[in-house]
């Protein structure tokens, strides 16, 4: 019994191995498609309304996303 078990931890393992090989993969497949955004002071942009996918019910499918045009005054470290 003692053996089986071994050999159940080591199954294990391994399935939790190609469970990480394939989020890796996928996020590799996601990430390809991914550009990076930088913005300069002074620059024209636009800002964001709701977060994407989501909609007001009072507007319907014609929610806005973004809002008007706006100068870029600062930029902040990545990730802030």
């Amino acid at each position: 019994m003692l053996l089986e078990l071994e050999g159940f931890d080591a199954s294990r393992v391994h399935t939790l191995n190609n469970l990480l090989a394939g989020k890796q993969a996928v996020a590799r497949a996601y990430n390809k498609r991914v550009r990076n955004k930088s913005f300069e002071e002074g620059e024209v942009v636009w800002k964001a309304v709701l977060p994407l996918g989501t909609h007001v019910a009072s507007y319907g499918k014609w929610s806005p996303t973004w809002d008007g045009t706006f100068i870029a005054k600062q930029v902040l470290a990545q990730g802030m």
